[in-house]
């Protein structure tokens, strides 16, 4: 273990990427101005590439990314709060970005990411925000929000994997919520059987077959499918015996699709 440590090269955290302005910000911008006349101070980022401007030190706000932006970002540092979504700016090849002000010491940091092309139109973000929030009423427990949380928050980031962290006062944390394949898998046969009587209950069985073929494990896929299906078909008014039942009897059935670890140790044993 002391051989470890001291062949340890400490000096290699002072060569992080980090410290290179050009690195902080590779898909955007940082701009860092004052709260008081709004004008740049410092900056990370291609600047004269993204902007289309050479001369940004001392620049106000409003030259860089236009006078609605400027407003915005005039009236945000008046509030006091911690952040705020500025709108949208048009860069030197004419692309849209996302504009964000954060408060800090009477200083303004504005980030300037890329705007997705695909970005939902207003009334489609509503309908996720109010298909979240009634996942949220619907939730019996503590335990079963945070899972919906980590579901719905992955539904609107798109992001692959959510997880949720408590954290202690020593400052440990843990896992309390996270999605995962098997989330998907139960969306993706929701989707499918959407139109068939009983939806829920035959996506649960056909998400937990698949789940525990590719895991060999009927166990697995019945654990971990039941964790999503289960409180939806109780939300939905399916009796705890028949949610319970379908997912264990689709746990059942992936026990026969190859390759199964039962059938495998049956092979081995038989001969």
């Amino acid at each position: 273990m002391n051989e470890l440590v001291q062949g340890l090269d400490l000096s290699a955290c002072d060569r992080e990427p980090i410290h290179v302005p050009g690195a902080i910000q590779p898909h955007g911008v940082l701009l860092v101005a004052n709260a008081g006349d709004l004008t740049v101070t410092h900056a990370a980022g291609d600047v004269e590439g993204r902007l289309g401007c050479t001369d940004w030190h001392g620049a106000p706000i409003e030259r860089l990314l236009g006078q609605a932006i400027a407003e915005g970002a005039r009236a945000f540092a008046a509030s006091g709060d911690g952040s705020r979504l500025l709108g949208e700016s048009d860069g030197a090849s004419g692309a849209a970005w996302h504009v964000t002000a954060h408060a800090s010491g009477g200083r303004l940091l504005i980030e300037i990411e890329p705007s997705p092309a695909d970005r939902p139109h207003p009334a489609q973000l509503l309908e996720r925000l109010e298909r979240a929030a009634a996942a949220f009423e619907r939730a019996p427990s503590i335990a079963t929000l945070c899972e919906a949380a980590a579901v719905e928050f992955r539904r609107l980031t798109g992001y692959d994997r959510v997880m949720l962290y408590r954290f202690d006062h020593d400052g440990a944390g843990e896992v309390i919520a996270r999605t995962s394949i098997g989330g998907k898998l139960f969306t993706m046969f929701l989707v499918w059987m959407n139109r068939v009587p009983g939806s829920l209950a035959v996506a649960s069985v056909g998400s937990s077959a698949v789940f525990g073929a590719m895991s060999g494990v009927s166990v697995a896929g019945a654990a971990t499918i039941g964790r999503f299906a289960i409180p939806e078909m109780l939300a939905r008014g399916y009796a705890a015996p028949l949610a319970t039942g379908t997912v264990a009897a689709a746990g059942a059935l992936a026990l026969l699709i190859p390759p199964s670890i039962g059938f495998i140790l049956y092979g081995e044993v038989a001969g």
